[in-house]
């Protein structure tokens, strides 16, 4: 009886440790449509990002979803900007599931690809418990795409010719 017990007592340890730690990797749903031209080697978009609650981390989310976006999802058309390709297909993140997982958990580490250009940021209640968050981001796409090769995540231009 004591050994069952404590069998699930683990169990329900390690599915909780489980949840936390994929929750602090995990991307919320989002939106990205490019807005208008960046400058040299950026991206400028529009994120519409929905979260079940708006809270201190909101700008993380933002950021957060708006490297994914690029990397895996590319921009739509829209607002007077053009469509941009992904950076690779989203196979490549269950492949380097390892390296995503830490990249994506690590704020400093997606941040430094990714700009909110000051006062764009709204919150707009969508359904009871749904928000969405609108932003213009500025995303580095060269030095992200820099960063993804050198890490080998993604094949360099330069070995394709």
């Amino acid at each position: 009886m004591k050994l069952s017990k404590i069998l699930i007592l683990c169990v329900v340890v390690i599915t909780s440790l489980t949840v936390r730690a994929q929750n602090t990797t995990s991307v919320p749903r989002y939106d990205l449509v490019s807005y208008g031209t960046g400058t040299d080697n950026t991206y400028s978009a529009e994120i519409f990002v929905y979260l079940p609650k708006p809270d201190k981390d909101v700008d993380n989310s933002i950021r957060k979803s708006a490297v994914h976006g690029v990397i895996f999802k590319g921009l739509a058309a829209g607002n007077g900007g053009i469509e941009q390709r992904p950076m690779t297909d989203i196979s490549t993140e269950t492949k380097f599931a390892d390296f995503f997982s830490s990249f994506f958990s690590d704020a400093k580490r997606y941040s430094d690809f990714v700009n909110v250009v000051d006062g764009t940021l709204r919150v707009e209640k969508v359904e009871k418990k749904l928000y969405r968050i609108r932003a213009i981001v500025s995303v580095q796409e060269h030095a992200l795409r820099k960063y993804l090769e050198q890490q080998h995540v993604i094949e360099s231009f330069n070995d394709l010719f």
